[in-house]
């Protein structure tokens, strides 16, 4: 029977035979109404239901402090909720009573016997708890590398396909080192201490701290997935990771070599086999992305019109036709008829059928860079830019080169790509002359 501090709180429904009085106080009174509290009757006899639990309140000097009591006197149970708050403890009882009303309340219960505090916050309200009982996730608790396998990977590289297979690469490093530590525990200074400590693999810088660029794109995706896990409510509070300034994240620390000159693009074309030279033709004389480079299609080139149709592989505005220009039409042309004029499959495939990898033919530029006599570094995007140089060289106007690169405005063509060197520059100031 509850006592004259206890607050009968989880008792709604009125004895059969006492329509005013609150159940809990008949309780004591009748122990017929007890039975019936907890039992509904049906045609043929009585049918068990769920337990019910009431709320008890004792004044102490760190505030309420709440038990959970069932009101089964053949089957007692309680529950000891400490001190909380009025609304705390109400929903409390309320979620107990729901949850012994869908099956739930002797998992509560048991869990409570090994975990009181989790128990609890559970039935306060807490979702971390919640999800801990009810077989869910708990995301908060997860390490870096269970989130990004389990949540945020196919998840961004639908987002962006374009630049997932880089990005993969950048994430490998970052759960090589990191992966351990959980999501919530992300913030600008673990980040940074991670960053300051990375070193450079290949390339010029191998075995150098790696340059402000690449720790700037590091910095980016942590702050992508954590943006992600603060979307989805996973993390309660977004932290800012480029609180610290990264030395040189603005800065290229190895120079870009010079675009390839129309004669020099002659002369590494006049030295590769057919395959080589039709791709050298087509990659500076079209201005496309490694990766676009390897993904043509015969099916893309329209022979009638002298249009190429560019699967995209960055950005939306990738993805256009644009027009041949003569260079690379009359090398595509001659590749096709050795090729025995296929209307469709790969343009330029590696091994039969199989396409090259975005950088797969880095070795081969390498090998005709050399035996044309270019002795600058040679990779496969400075076909790319060579294109918007050699287009300026010759007259085409800026905005017809930049619409065949496909950007969206003229700041990448003139900042990055169009670098022509002095010598370039005399022919275009001749006509300054009285």
């Amino acid at each position: 029977a509850a006592d004259s501090k206890s607050a009968g709180l989880g008792f709604e429904s009125l004895c059969p035979c006492h329509f005013q009085p609150p159940l809990s106080e008949i309780l004591s009174e009748h122990r017929l109404c007890q039975q019936l509290a907890h039992r509904t009757v049906v045609p043929g006899g009585l049918m068990e239901v769920a337990r019910r639990w009431r709320l008890e309140v004792q004044e102490r000097k760190g505030g309420r402090y709440w038990t959970l009591r069932s009101g089964r006197a053949d089957h007692r149970r309680s529950l000891t909720l400490g001190v909380l708050s009025d609304d705390d403890a109400a929903r409390a009882m309320e979620t107990m009573n729901r949850d012994e009303g869908e099956g739930r309340g002797d998992q509560v219960y048991s869990w409570y016997a090994t975990h009181r505090d989790d128990a609890v916050s559970y039935l306060v309200g807490d979702p971390v708890a919640q999800r801990l009982l009810l077989g869910q996730p708990d995301h908060r608790r997860m390490t870096l590398h269970e989130y990004y396998e389990e949540v945020y990977r196919t998840w961004r590289a639908e987002q962006t396909p374009g630049g997932w297979a880089h990005e993969e690469r950048v994430w490998r490093r970052i759960l090589d080192q990191l992966g351990s530590m959980r999501v919530k525990d992300l913030d600008a200074h673990r980040v940074a201490d991670y960053l300051d400590g990375l070193v450079a693999s290949t390339g010029p810088r191998a075995g150098q701290r790696s340059s402000g660029n690449v720790q700037r794109l590091h910095r980016a995706a942590l702050q992508a997935l954590l943006k992600r896990a603060y979307r989805l409510r996973h993390i309660d509070e977004l932290p800012d990771l480029a609180v610290f300034r990264i030395r040189g994240a603005s800065k290229t620390v190895v120079e870009k070599p010079d675009p390839l000159t129309l004669e020099e693009l002659i002369r590494l074309m006049d030295a590769s086999e057919p395959r080589h030279r039709a791709m050298w033709a087509v990659g500076a004389g079209e201005g496309l992305r490694p990766s676009e480079l390897v993904r043509m299609r015969w099916e893309d080139v329209r022979w009638g019109p002298g249009l190429l149709d560019v699967r995209g592989s960055k950005t939306a505005a990738s993805k256009a036709s644009i027009p041949m220009t003569p260079l690379a039409r009359r090398e595509l042309v001659r590749w096709w008829t050795a090729c025995g004029e296929p209307e469709n499959g790969l343009v330029f495939p590696s091994r039969g059928t199989e396409p090259y990898q975005p950088q797969g033919y880095k070795a081969a530029l390498a090998t005709a860079a050399r035996k044309a006599g270019i002795t600058r570094r040679m990779y496969p995007y400075l076909l790319r830019d060579s294109f918007a140089t050699i287009a300026w060289c010759v007259g085409v106007p800026m905005d017809v080169a930049r619409r065949v690169l496909r950007h969206t405005d003229d700041r990448m063509i003139q900042q990055v790509y169009c670098r022509p060197r002095p010598e370039d520059l005399v022919d275009h100031v001749r006509a300054f002359d009285l």
